[in-house]
Order: structure tokens, then C-alpha cells, then sequence
């Protein structure tokens, strides 16, 4: 069954998110022993689990659902998340996709 799996060091999180919808999909947040308590249970109230970690590592979190059963994880990341993992060697293989959006209304607008 597909979990989502939230890592963030601060909970710099919204209150109000799709993620915190457990009707189709359940949601572990994994954060920084400590971030934001009030925050921690505001989420648990919604049934999402927090795991809390002394040091939030790509390579601690991995070895953690390694340990619960979880043998595949796709992460969805920016840069520094994604340089981390890598580095570390949790990472088997490597989807990259860019996106960019662009308007030629100005451009149109200037010419005419």
C-alpha cells in the first residue's frame, strides 16, 4: 500500500495540506526531535504519525523504513535534499525532470 512520507528538520509545514488527508493515502511525517510540538499534534489529531529523530539524515531515515518493511521509497525532493541523499548513498537510481513556464504576452504586447 503507498504511504507518503513528509521529512522536514523545522515542521515548517501548513496547517492545511492535502498530505494531512488520510482518506486514500496514510502520511508519516519524519522531523527534528523537538520542532514544533504544537504542530506535532495538530497532525497526530488528523492521524498522521510523526516519527521524531535526534539527527534527520537521508541515510537515518531510510535505515528506519528500511526496518519497518519498506523496501522501495520515491523521493520527491529539491536540490539540497536530493545532494544529501545522493552523497550519502541511499539513492539507487535517479528520475530527474525540469519544469518551466515562460509568457510571451510581453513580448507580444511590445510589438504591436
Amino acid at each position: 500500500m503507498p504511504m507518503r512520507i513528509v521529512m522536514s528538520q523545522t515542521l515548517d509545514l501548513p496547517e492545511e495540506a492535502n498530505l494531512w488527508d488520510m482518506s486514500e493515502v496514510s502520511t508519516i511525517v519524519v522531523t527534528q526531535r523537538g520542532a514544533r510540538r504544537s504542530f506535532q499534534k495538530l497532525l497526530a489529531s488528523k492521524g498522521v504519525e510523526v516519527v521524531e529523530f535526534d539527527i534527520l539524515t537521508p541515510r537515518e531515515v531510510m535505515e528506519y523504513f528500511h526496518d519497518r518493511g519498506y523496501l522501495s521509497i520515491l523521493w520527491e525532493c529539491g536540490g539540497t535534499l536530493a545532494a544529501s541523499a545522493i552523497s550519502s548513498g541511499v539513492i539507487h537510481k535517479v528520475l530527474f525532470m525540469l519544469s518551466f513556464s515562460f509568457s510571451l504576452e510581453k513580448n507580444l504586447s511590445s510589438t504591436y
